[in-house]
C-alpha cells in the first residue's frame, strides 16, 4: 500500500509517519559502519518504493536512529506470545521464527525440553509484547534475558511513536490493515480462559494465540521498516 494512501486512511498512522519523517530524512545519508566490512543499507521490510519517498526536504531534525551494518534476515529471531491463568500458571506458548515458521507448546508438548529446543536456534533477538518474557522466566527458572538479546516491542513502539491513542496490538493491526479471524478475546480475557478449558472451543484460543504471534512478526517488520530500526538502536535500549 502506498504511503500516501496510508496518510489519507488513518489519522493515527499520520502521527506515526510524522514522527518518522524527521528520522528518515536524515538517516537517508547517515550510516554507522562496523569494523572494515563493506557497508550496505539494512534491508527494509516495509513495502514502500524507497524510505526517503514523501519526506520533505526541510525535515532535518536529528535522526533518532543511525544505521549499523546488521542484516536481520541472516539472524534467527524468535517471537513469543504466552497465555497464562490468573494464578500465573503458563498454559500456552505461541512462537514464531518468521511468518511461515511457527508453532505452539501446550498440554503434553509444554515441557522444559521443548522450550529449550524452541530457544536453541536463536542467534538474533527474542521479541515479545509486554510481560511475556518475565512470565516465561518465572515459569521455567531460565535466565533468558541475560543469555539472549530480548526486545519488548511495547517499549520500542512507545519510544518511537509517542502520543498514540493506544498501544494495544489490536490497534496497530487496524492501522496497518493486518487481518485476523479470531478477535473476540481482545476485549474479554476471561472468555479466553473459559474457552481454553472447553475442549470444544480450545481450537479458537489456539487460533487466536497463533494469530497474535504471527501478527507480531508482521507489525515488527512494518514498523521497523518505516523507522529504519537497526541493531545499534536495539542494543542501546534496556528492555
Amino acid at each position: 500500500m502506498a504511503l500516501s494512501s496510508f496518510l489519507m486512511g488513518s489519522s493515527q498512522l499520520y502521527k506515526v509517519l510524522t514522527f518518522t519523517s524527521y528520522s528518515l530524512a536524515s538517516s537517508c545519508s547517515v550510516y554507522d559502519f562496523r569494523s572494515s566490512i563493506v557497508a550496505k543499507l539494512l534491508h527494509l521490510y516495509a513495502p514502500y518504493p524507497t524510505k526517503c519517498d514523501h519526506i520533505q526536504p526541510n525535515a532535518t531534525r536529528k535522526p533518532h536512529f543511525a544505521f549499523m551494518l546488521c542484516n536481520f534476515e541472516n539472524m534467527t529471531d524468535l517471537y513469543l506470545d504466552l497465555e497464562w491463568f490468573f494464578n500465573q500458571e503458563l498454559y500456552l506458548i505461541g512462537y514464531a521464527y518468521s511468518i511461515t515458521n511457527h508453532g505452539q507448546l501446550y498440554d503434553e508438548s509444554l515441557t522444559m525440553n521443548n522450550i529449550l529446543q524452541m530457544l536453541e536456534p536463536v542467534d538474533g533477538y527474542i521479541y515479545f509484547y509486554g510481560p511475556d518474557i518475565g512470565m516465561l522466566e518465572k515459569s521455567t527458572g531460565l535466565d533468558i534475558r541475560n543469555n539472549f538479546r530480548c526486545v519488548n516491542l511495547l517499549k520500542v513502539f512507545r519510544d518511537i511513536m509517542p502520543g498514540m491513542d493506544s498501544y494495544k496490538l489490536a490497534y496497530f493491526e487496524e492501522i496497518f490493515e493486518i487481518k485476523r479471524s479470531q478477535r473476540q478475546y481482545k476485549t474479554n480475557i476471561f472468555k479466553l480462559v473459559e474457552d481454553w478449558n472447553n475442549p470444544y472451543k480450545r481450537q479458537y484460543v489456539l487460533k487466536y494465540n497463533l494469530e497474535d504471534v504471527v501478527n507480531l512478526v508482521r507489525l515488527k517488520k512494518e514498523i521497523f521498516g518505516i523507522y529504519g530500526i537497526a541493531c545499534d538502536y536495539l542494543d542501546r535500549q534496556s528492555f
